[in-house]
C-alpha cells in the first residue's frame, strides 16, 4: 500500500507545476480582453466626438445658407448689393438675418464664412464657368465654409449652391 501512495505522491508533483502556467495563461488572456476592451471604448468616444462636431458644423452650414436664403426672401437687393467673394458672416437681430463682414466663432469653436459670387450663363442659358458668359444678375453662386480645431487638427467643411431672385 505505501508503493501506491508514493506513486501518487510523485505525479501529484510532477503536476503542481502545469496548475501554475495554466493559471498565468488564463490571467493573461483575461488582461489582454479587457486592454482591447479598453482601447475600443476610448476609440468610440474619440470618433463619436468626431462625429458630433461634423453634425454640428453640418447644421451650422445649413443654417448659413437660410440665412442667406431668408434675406433673399426679404428683397433680393439684400444679397445682390453684398461684395463678391468677400466672406460674410450672418446675424439673426429681431428675427432678421443680416449679414456683416466681422468674422463670427460659433460655439466658441466653428468659425463660418459665406462668399457670394457672380454666376454666368452662356446662350442657352445654362450656367458656365466664370467668364464663359454672360453675367446673370438674378442668380448668385454661394458658398458656405466651416471651419474648426479638435485635437490639433483643423477640419473644414464646404457647402455650395445657388440662390435666384424669385420674387421681383
Amino acid at each position: 500500500m505505501t508503493r501506491v501512495y508514493k506513486r501518487k505522491e510523485k505525479r501529484f508533483l510532477r503536476s503542481s507545476g502545469f496548475g501554475l502556467v495554466e493559471v498565468l495563461v488564463g490571467v493573461s488572456i483575461i488582461s489582454l480582453t479587457l486592454i482591447g476592451v479598453v482601447f475600443l471604448g476610448g476609440s468610440y468616444e474619440k470618433l463619436s466626438r468626431n462625429a458630433r462636431a461634423a453634425i454640428r458644423a453640418e447644421f451650422l452650414l445649413e443654417e448659413g445658407i437660410e440665412g442667406l436664403r431668408s434675406m433673399r426672401d426679404t428683397g433680393w437687393q439684400n444679397i445682390a448689393e453684398l461684395v463678391t467673394d468677400a466672406p460674410y458672416a450672418i446675424l439673426l437681430e429681431n428675427g432678421v438675418y443680416t449679414a456683416t463682414t466681422s468674422p463670427q466663432i460659433l460655439d466658441g469653436a466653428y468659425t463660418r464664412a459665406l462668399t457670394v459670387s457672380p454666376v454666368y450663363r452662356d446662350a442657352d442659358f445654362r450656367i458656365v464657368a466664370d467668364g464663359g458668359g454672360t453675367i446673370d444678375n438674378d442668380t448668385k453662386h454661394i458658398t458656405a465654409t466651416i471651419s474648426w480645431t479638435e485635437a490639433g487638427t483643423t477640419t473644414v467643411r464646404v457647402l455650395q449652391t445657388y440662390l435666384a431672385n424669385l420674387f421681383e
